[in-house]
């Protein structure tokens, strides 16, 4: 058995456990209606999905509005920028002022859906 872990186009992560020699597809598939599922909300008459056959060819697992997924033995990381400071608003007789002290750093984090999974 092996783990993959799929983001739906919302975000959510979902953790899915799928035989070793299942065959995953990954791409976009015919509705028999329309569904409004971008953020646009147009009538759209195809979905992407993440779907799952077994040896025989049958679909065991279909997932629609899936927007990536991954095997969960791969680790990644994602680049952080945090920034620290404050705005000074100064107003006089000619208007308001904004002032920045703003200090920008960059760092590599580990997402927490990958701190869980890899620990287990």
């Amino acid at each position: 058995m092996r783990t993959l872990i799929l983001t739906n186009c919302n975000g959510k992560n979902t953790r899915v456990t799928v035989p070793d020699k299942a065959r995953v597809i990954f791409g976009y598939i015919t509705t028999t209606t329309t569904m409004k599922l971008d953020r646009y909300a147009r009538d759209l008459p195809f979905v992407r999905a993440f779907q799952v056959f077994d040896e025989d060819e049958s679909l065991l697992a279909c997932f629609t509005d899936t927007a990536s997924f991954r095997d969960a033995s791969i680790n990644y990381a994602e680049e952080v920028v945090r920034e620290e400071g404050a705005s000074i608003w100064k107003s006089d007789n000619n208007g308001y002022e904004r002032e920045e002290k703003l200090k920008k750093t960059k760092a590599w984090d580990e997402p927490e859906q990958t701190k869980r999974i890899s620990k287990r």
